[in-house]
């Protein structure tokens, strides 16, 4: 005959058949002892809390095309065990996410990109994914309002939709940045 005992009744109970019930989170030891004889032997019991819920701070974004923007997934409780995150997107050539939740718009479109807990397949989100249809920038990179940023040795020019009077304003800038560099 074997007696079974634990060392912590918060964390889990064991019956005088040897059934394990995980009661809180935390770890235990459970151990058996033979009656004839005194023999023991022990095997440390960990019971995790399962994930009950995820929710993603953003239900929408809007990105246009080559643009991505990281979303983060909540999970409770704070204690559960598995918080891995699946991703998956309703449409990749919209927009494609990476197991870390990292959106990336593709073309132009609507999408829903999902998040659902790898523990708990019920805890779910979504968010909305617009990439709307904006017109590039004209191809010789005339605009009429440049936004430049330099970062080092590197000089971005950003711009939005081009008009009339931006030849211009982009051959002054050029000019005045090849002085200077």
């Amino acid at each position: 005959m074997i007696t079974w005992s634990t060392n912590d009744e918060l964390v889990a109970t064991v019956d005088d058949k040897g059934k394990i019930r995980g009661i809180g989170h935390g770890t235990c030891t459970i151990t058996a002892t033979s009656v004839d004889g005194g023999y023991t032997a022990t095997c440390e019991v960990t019971v995790m809390q399962p994930v009950e819920a995820l929710a993603l701070e953003k239900h929408s974004l809007t990105l246009k095309i080559g643009e991505t923007e990281r979303l983060y997934a909540q999970i409770a409780p704070l204690l559960a065990g598995n918080k891995t995150v699946n991703w998956s997107s309703a449409d990749e050539e919209v927009a494609s996410v990476d197991s870390m939740g990292t959106v990336k718009a593709l073309a132009a479109g609507e999408t829903w990109i999902m998040a659902v807990s790898d523990d708990n397949p019920e805890a779910k989100d979504s968010c909305q994914i617009v990439v709307p249809d904006i017109p590039a920038p004209a191809p010789n990179g005339d605009c009429a309002t440049p936004t430049i940023m330099v970062s080092g040795n590197k000089m971005t020019f950003e711009c939005e939709t081009p008009d009339a009077g931006s030849p211009v304003i982009l051959q002054h800038l050029r000019s005045s940045l090849a002085a200077k560099w």
